[in-house]
């Protein structure tokens, strides 16, 4: 655990258990996801343009949340019309 999260083994075990008991479930999450997604990026090369399309849109989701994407800088007279301005 400390070596997956990169804590020292004093910071493990200051967790009190039920945080404790959570993370080391999401290391079982996080491990899984990891090898489909390699399966599936093995798999790349035999699938159809769809299932390409499909997997990118998936792994591109996973890695750049919404709450982390860009957001488009709005022009002043865009934020004024939208204040009614």
């Amino acid at each position: 655990m400390c070596k997956f999260y990169g804590w020292t083994l004093d910071q493990v075990l200051a967790l009190p258990v039920d945080d404790f008991e959570y993370f080391w479930a999401a290391i079982t999450v996080l491990e899984a996801r990891e090898m489909l997604n390699l399966m599936a990026v093995g798999d790349y090369s035999n699938m159809k343009q769809s299932g390409r399309d499909k997997l990118f849109k998936q792994l591109s989701d996973e890695a750049y949340p919404s709450s982390l994407k860009p957001v488009r800088q709005m022009a002043t007279n865009e934020l004024a019309k939208i204040l009614g301005g």
